[in-house]
């Protein structure tokens, strides 16, 4: 299995103030134990980086994490093509919609996200748009 994680997710694990942060984390370990290929973008570590500093992180911590994070997953850059996607897409949200077209690129089956807009867009996909605890709840059922 091929799962996304949007930003949000990342700044689950970075963050654990963050209400979803536990069902993110499950999510992280459970896909790695478990061998699921795990996408995130460039754009995504960059800007989950800049909002961790500006909610008085640690920065120590998340360089670690980041860092860590890096070596674990695969990290993607948003093509021309996810741009282009995005733009023609005509959905509110750019940075959501090159998010979304990136990991449809990549093949995802799964794009992860808290972002309540984005779970009620319809892309018409077959990838499973859902929260890290509708993650979770699936894996438990399996």
């Amino acid at each position: 299995m091929k799962i996304f994680f949007d930003t949000n997710v990342i700044l689950d694990i970075l963050d654990t103030r963050r209400p979803s942060t536990g069902d993110s984390s499950i999510v992280l370990s459970e896909s790695i134990a478990r061998r699921f290929e795990i996408v995130i973008t460039t754009q995504s570590i960059i800007d989950a980086y800049y909002v961790a500093h500006r909610t008085g992180l640690v920065r120590e911590d998340v360089d670690r994490s980041i860092s860590w994070l890096s070596d674990h997953v695969n990290v993607r850059f948003i093509s021309v093509f996810d741009i282009q996607s995005a733009i023609r897409s005509g959905q509110a949200d750019f940075e959501d919609s090159a998010q979304f077209f990136c990991a449809e690129g990549e093949g995802c089956d799964v794009f992860l996200t808290n972002d309540k807009k984005l779970l009620g867009q319809n892309f018409g996909t077959s990838m499973l748009m859902l929260t890290p605890q509708q993650f979770v709840d699936k894996m438990r059922r399996q």
